[in-house]
């Protein structure tokens, strides 16, 4: 099910919000926990129901190993055998289901011979929930997890504002939530807040994010390379591609925060302006944060992180984010693109060590406030191309073409396929020249993206703009809303999903 369909908005979200808070009036946090874990359960397989069995089977498996792992009375030898068995299990969920035909193909090209794929249909969230349950059985073979109950753990991986697309929740930032019995009631700011914060989300998925797909599309068809377009439409459309996936993950993440808000949970902030970023190390600070974290935290510090020297940290480095490309789609340019970010991040790390001595304040803010801001955002739409890219050779074809500069000028057929499109209502038939509206719309969105305070900042008190709970935000969400469902011709997935 979508956050941005009809039967999310009208259905599902009232449905669920009602009998979760009639059953707090119980007082007995057992009742809104079962009612919150159905509700997830119908969430997740609304898609499939077939894999609602996938995941409580995983589910269990992760509780049981759990458990052993916590268990005072196993040796440590034992509770090692056990955490091995519950990784692999967990991977070999996830190898199957994404990279079995990935492993195929693989095997043929090497072989010269084309291999039969298998008849597999990648169950949605799998990365994210097999990633959330494989931090559980770490931490809690190194003893950091102190208490846990099937039904709370349940809740903990299947939560359904952040089972989908993330954020990838550590178990100590909703545990105590599902533990305080005294939390499960309606907290009318709480609320508020969080159906402020989806509002907003709502809007950037639908008008946002959406209408930018019409201007990125064309040039990443795969019929793209015949049709004739010249380098401005390919640079054009990477920059749409850029800002869409800003857009819509930024979405994503502050639907999810909504969401959980709503319940008075607090989800982990997993977006933050990441555009702002002055340096590609600032960008994975803010870009799908708990990510970050977990390939920080479970991957590359036990890989050695900086500890056994700097050519050993910058193999763990290619290493890590290599598997972080793959980790998001099971193709060589997903390969590629991680392997980009790891040779960025070896980069910039190598340029830290270089001018760490350098006292002199102006080249100081020109390398990271100025140059540092500017090189890190054409480096970032650059690497998305081989992200969004059909292949690597596809993304190459279009890297080579945006620098060649042929032309210019709007070709016509990039021309004829964005009129041929619904663009955006919202602009209302106010501008009549397509190719006015592309520059003053993307240049629009980027100072959104580069000046504007993001939802943390709103809603935190931090930014210029503060979130009040008064009339006046009242309105303005509504109206945003008011749009957002008036926009909903065809619920489009989050680009997040397919991972």
């Amino acid at each position: 099910m979508l956050f941005n369909s009809i039967e999310f908005l009208f259905l599902f979200l009232p449905v669920t919000l009602i009998g979760y808070f009639l059953l707090c009036q119980l007082q007995k946090a057992v009742w809104p926990l079962i009612w919150l874990l159905l509700a997830s359960l119908v969430f997740y397989g609304w898609w499939n129901p077939a894999y609602v069995i996938l995941l409580l089977i995983s589910i269990v498996f992760n509780f049981g190993f759990g458990k052993l792992l916590l268990h005072p009375g196993s040796p440590a030898g034992t509770k090692k055998h056990l955490l091995i068995i519950g990784v692999v299990f967990n991977l070999g969920l996830l190898g199957y289901f994404k990279y079995a035909n990935f492993f195929i193909d693989t095997a043929g090209l090497i072989a010269g011979s084309e291999f039969s794929s298998l008849r597999i249909v990648l169950p949605l969230a799998i990365s994210f929930f097999t990633f959330q349950q494989v931090a559980f059985l770490v931490d809690a073979y190194q003893a950091k997890v102190k208490q846990i109950d099937f039904l709370r753990y349940c809740v903990f991986v299947s939560f359904f504002p952040q089972l989908i697309a993330g954020p990838i929740v550590h178990h100590t930032e909703i545990f105590p939530r599902l533990i305080d019995s005294a939390r499960f009631r309606f907290n009318s700011s709480d609320f508020s807040q969080g159906l402020s914060q989806f509002g907003i989300g709502l809007f950037k998925k639908v008008i946002i994010a959406d209408s930018l797909a019409i201007f990125a599309n064309p040039i990443f068809a795969e019929s793209a390379s015949s049709v004739g377009f010249s380098s401005l439409d390919y640079t054009v459309g990477v920059i749409a591609f850029g800002l869409q996936i800003y857009f819509d993950f930024s979405a994503y993440s502050d639907i999810a925060i909504g969401l959980g808000k709503m319940f008075s949970i607090n989800l982990p902030v997993n977006f933050e302006s990441p555009y702002k970023s002055t340096s590609i190390i600032d960008f994975w600070r803010r870009w799908h944060i708990t990510l970050s974290r977990f390939l920080k935290d479970y991957l590359y510090i036990p890989l050695g992180g900086n500890r056994r020297g700097t050519f050993r940290r910058y193999c763990n480095l290619l290493i890590t984010m290599v598997l972080g490309g793959l980790w998001h789609g099971a193709h060589w340019h997903f390969v590629f693109w991680g392997f980009l970010h790891g040779a960025f991040l070896s980069i910039n790390h190598v340029w830290r060590h270089i001018t760490r001595n350098n006292a002199d304040q102006t080249w100081n803010i020109f390398s990271t406030v100025i140059g540092g801001r500017i090189l890190t955002l054409v480096a970032i739409m650059l690497s998305w191309i081989f992200f969004r890219a059909n292949s690597t050779a596809d993304g190459m074809s279009i890297l080579m073409a945006i620098v060649g500069m042929d032309s210019l000028n709007f070709s016509p057929a990039y021309l004829f396929s964005i009129s041929a499109s619904n663009l955006p209502f919202i602009f209302g038939g106010l501008i009549s020249d397509i190719r006015i509206l592309v520059f003053i719309y993307l240049a629009a969105l980027f100072m959104w993206v580069l000046l504007l305070p993001n939802c943390q900042q709103i809603f935190s008190g931090q930014g210029r703009i503060r979130w009040q709970p008064n009339l006046a935000w009242a309105s303005g969400i509504a109206l945003l809303l008011l749009f957002s469902v008036a926009g909903l011709d065809q619920a489009a997935e989050f680009i997040y999903f397919q991972f």
